[in-house]
């Protein structure tokens, strides 16, 4: 009835921290020499707060992961270009990653997700409507950088601990239930329904944009009313159906 659940995470600008060491760092043309540097630079980064343990989960979890974050970085920094970039490049394989262990992930982990997508979501909403969509759809945007930085540190650490636990044994919903919660949902927020029915429009209006994005705020807040254990099998349930 509702369609596949969308995430509504953003994800941690995997490389950012880059952008900010000496630009004497990177040795154009030379990706070995390069090289070396990232990889120093990200392990500095491992002491430096939220964003340095993401990198440390990755190195020490998803070796392969980390592996195409120094490769992706190297080649960016060697060649001129924002070491940031690394993080577009990188981005599908731990979003994609990140996802899939959440289907799994402890009640704690997930409870906490859910808690902070609905507080992003509007957040995001309070800067454009349009932001909050293309995040809703798994997109990215410069603007996710005016979240406050608690926000971004918060998501961080969920990701950072999630990756770092690898697969877990949390049991997920079973379409049954996922249904019937979803009927129960639908007629106590039925304008959230239709906002939820239009999310993979092409090129929402505003209006479009608001009801999409109030109608994920809406299903968060929902889950949110049911008991910890029963709304992370249901959050995992969603996840899986997604």
């Amino acid at each position: 009835m509702l369609g596949r659940y969308r995430r509504i995470l953003t994800a941690v600008t995997i490389a950012a921290g880059l952008a900010a060491c000496s630009p004497s760092g990177p040795v154009a043309g030379n990706e070995e020499k390069t090289g070396e540097w990232v990889k120093s630079e990200l392990l500095k980064a491992e002491t430096q707060g939220a964003m340095g343990d993401v990198f440390s989960a990755l190195r020490t979890a998803e070796p392969e992961i980390y592996a195409k974050l120094v490769d992706a970085a190297t080649r960016a920094a060697a060649d001129g270009r924002p070491p940031y970039e690394a993080g577009v490049e990188v981005r599908p394989l731990y979003l994609a990653r990140f996802t899939e262990l959440g289907k799994t992930a402890a009640d704690g982990d997930i409870n906490e997700l859910l808690a902070f997508s609905g507080d992003q979501m509007a957040g995001l909403m309070a800067i454009d409507p349009q932001l909050c969509v293309i995040v809703a759809n798994g997109g990215a945007d410069p603007r996710m950088q005016q979240l406050p930085a608690e926000m971004m540190n918060r998501e961080m650490t969920i990701m950072a601990r999630v990756i770092r636990a690898g697969e877990q044994n949390g049991a997920a919903a079973s379409l049954d239930e996922i249904n019937s919660w979803i009927g129960k949902f639908a007629n106590e927020y039925p304008a959230a329904v239709e906002g939820l029915a239009i999310m993979g429009k092409p090129g929402p209006t505003d209006a479009e944009a608001t009801a999409i994005c109030n109608g994920n705020i809406a299903m968060t807040q929902a889950l949110g009313k049911e008991e910890p254990a029963t709304r992370a099998k249901l959050f995992r349930g969603l996840l899986q159906q997604s």
